[in-house]
């Protein structure tokens, strides 16, 4: 059960960094990555990905969609044998919904 519990939050988080990401791609502006450019070096890697977006945001969603889907067969996987099958619909459900919430919505 703690395999399980352990895997979920897993799946949460990773999906939330790479959320987070992408977010914080979109959300600082062009000039604004140019002023942070002058004083730092990831300043430069930040207008690089703000020039190129098509890159970076491909790379993220396909991220995510691979860790979604397989972070849910895997915790589904585990899921089975704890539960049997009667409850995995309602696991199936109940991690998606978390899923969208703290791994989409949130960040």
């Amino acid at each position: 059960m703690g395999v399980l519990i352990s895997s979920i939050l897993l799946i949460i988080i990773a999906d939330g960094a790479v959320s987070a990401a992408e977010a914080a791609i979109y959300s600082v502006p062009i000039h604004k990555a140019k002023i942070y450019a002058e004083k730092y070096r990831a300043g430069r890697t930040l207008v690089l990905l703000k020039e190129s977006m098509e890159k970076p945001i491909t790379t993220l969603i396909a991220l995510s969609s691979i860790i979604t889907i397989g972070g849910s067969f895997y915790a589904g996987f585990l899921a089975t044998k704890i539960f049997n099958n009667y409850w995995i619909g309602i696991f199936a459900g109940l991690q998606t919904f978390l899923l969208m919430i703290f791994g989409e919505i949130i960040p």
